[in-house]
């Protein structure tokens, strides 16, 4: 069989995990994974169905470099027929519960980050607000929570200082407290439900003591509710709340009905993810070599490049580091045509949507501080581990990265950089980062906070079950990273926004709104002409501080 040709078994195979990734019934061999729209999620569930099936771990650069699915696939037996010659990784296996559990190295940085800075408790709770319409039952509510909290481990979980170390407990299955308030006859029902989201943000959790969350149940109407979840970050990530939604949505269904909640079947928990981590850490694993190697050398230059002072035409003049933390957001509508364009744009060179949106705010950005090289913070997941799409815990992490931005190189330039950048730090995203940080100090070489901080979020209009509808409300949230600027792209259906969420004592609201005004005029000038310099698109798009 010639060396670009997949065996028939192997395409096979990608198929079934194409079609159930994307949920589609339609994909063939010669459908490239770009013009599916896939991006980064799907490329993790993609990546995941590969190890199960194959035994095999992928790097993410093979969806730049073979996006169609033949092309994978014939690459994948390349990798297979090499892979079969190296020893094979150690398989996920469940740990005793009352042993020493040590925490995972994607909670190492946050434990870390509370220990270097002083205050940042304050920012470690965050709340999610959802509206439930329909005949809600309290009852049966209460006992769906009480089973995801059963279910799943990471909600049961505290941690503890054992020697040089932090070890995870998981507590026996408890019942959820859930707090019940009628908002009813307020008057102001909408600066009610924003006061009990400030208070589960501003909650100060106790991390040797459960639970290290909160619901909150809010009555306006019979039929109309909201459900405030509040939690410590080390315990979640993004994944974490769809995976506790639908727990939640699923267990409720079943007893409205009448019934008992299906247990799906689940190899391993967090637990035994941390345990085969660090197992794998201390055996001198290749993989975590390579890794570290990586990140040390970017985290040097990043050091070499940090200067918060750059922050400066942003900030408000006097400010002396001391004022409580506040939070203010403002949402910037992108075009539907320019988010399209975008879009397609980054499809054309083989990228994901948010590698295009990534580089844009990295030349917003890097005009906004007047430098060249710009830092920003990225939420990176190694959520594609064997067995673990449906595990609840924090498989994410928000790394400094640095992008050098070339006023003489185009858009498409910086696109490339882009794609190269966020693949290798999502293959190398399991990396003890704390450990490395902690070196990289005990060096004087601080790692800096990433002044700005760049996400996407795609979410689902709606969930509708038992005659409820289940929508996310995007209430004010003060946990906020200290000093940084979050930018976040999110998407509603079709629609695109751009929050930038800041802190008002900080910087100037002024300064910010124009800040949001150049993302969607970069964006739209880069859509059409992504060959002209960054320099021109700049120029003509971008306000001056």
């Amino acid at each position: 069989m010639p060396d670009n040709q997949a065996t028939p078994d192997s395409e096979q195979l990608l198929i079934r995990i194409w079609r159930a990734a994307f949920a589609r019934n339609d994909i063939t061999a010669t459908d490239d994974f770009f013009d599916l729209r896939g991006d980064s999620l799907i490329a993790a569930t993609i990546a995941a169905g590969i190890e199960d099936g194959l035994d095999l771990r992928i790097s993410f650069r093979i969806f730049f470099d073979q996006p169609v699915l033949k092309d994978m696939a014939a690459e994948i037996d390349r990798l297979r027929e090499r892979s079969a010659r190296l020893p094979k990784p150690a398989p996920l296996t469940a740990v005793p519960r009352d042993s020493d559990i040590p925490i995972s190295t994607l909670q190492r940085w946050p434990w870390w980050e509370m220990s270097r800075e002083p205050g940042v408790a304050r920012h470690a709770a965050f709340a999610f607000t959802f509206r439930i319409e329909g005949d809600l039952n309290v009852e049966a509510l209460a006992r769906a929570l009480d089973f995801v909290v059963a279910r799943h481990e990471g909600l049961r979980t505290r941690f503890e200082v054992s020697g040089d170390d932090v070890r995870q407990i998981v507590e026996p299955p408890f019942n959820v407290d859930l707090a019940i308030f009628d908002l009813s006859d307020s008057e102001d029902t909408r600066d009610q439900i924003q006061e009990h989201v400030n208070k589960s943000n501003r909650t100060v959790y106790d991390l040797a003591k459960i639970p290290l969350f909160e619901f909150k149940l809010l009555r306006i109407t019979d039929m109309d509710h909201r459900l405030v979840l509040g939690l410590h970050h080390i315990l979640f990530d993004d994944v974490s709340l769809m995976i506790l939604i639908n727990g939640i949505a699923g267990a409720y269904s079943a007893y409205r009905s009448g019934s008992e909640p299906a247990e799906p079947e689940q190899r391993g928990d967090y637990a035994d993810f941390a345990a085969m981590q660090r197992r794998e850490w201390n055996s001198g694993s290749a993989k975590f070599k390579v890794a570290v190697a990586w990140w040390k050398q970017h985290y040097r230059k990043a050091v070499d490049a940090a200067d918060f002072d750059s922050l400066r035409p942003l900030m408000l003049e006097g400010y002396d580091g001391r004022s409580q933390p506040l939070r203010d957001v403002i949402h910037e509508p992108i075009d539907p045509e320019i988010s399209r364009n975008l879009s397609e744009l980054a499809r054309k060179q083989s990228a994901t949507a948010y590698c295009a949106r990534f580089a844009v705010a990295a030349a917003v950005l890097a005009h906004a501080s007047r430098c060249e090289l710009v830092i920003l913070g990225n939420i990176m997941t190694s959520r594609y581990r064997l067995g673990l799409d449906h595990v609840f815990g924090p498989f994410a992490q928000s790394l400094p990265l640095m992008v050098r931005c070339d006023r003489d190189g185009t858009f498409h330039d910086l696109i490339d950089r882009a794609r190269g950048l966020l693949a290798n730090a999502q293959d190398y995203a399991e990396a003890p980062i704390w450990d490395i940080v902690t070196e990289l100090d005990n060096q004087r070489s601080l790692v800096p906070s990433p002044p700005f901080i760049v996400n996407q979020v795609t979410y689902a209009d709606r969930a509708e079950f038992s005659g409820l509808r289940l929508t996310s409300e995007d209430m004010a949230n003060d946990a906020l990273p200290s000093r940084s600027i979050w930018i976040r792209f999110d998407r509603h259906g079709d629609r695109e926004t751009c929050n930038l969420t800041y802190d008002p004592n900080i910087y100037d609201a002024n300064a910010i709104k124009s800040l949001s005004g150049n993302f969607s005029r970069f964006m739209s000038a880069a859509s059409r002409k992504s060959d002209s310099s960054l320099g021109t698109l700049i120029d003509e798009s971008c306000e001056p501080f």
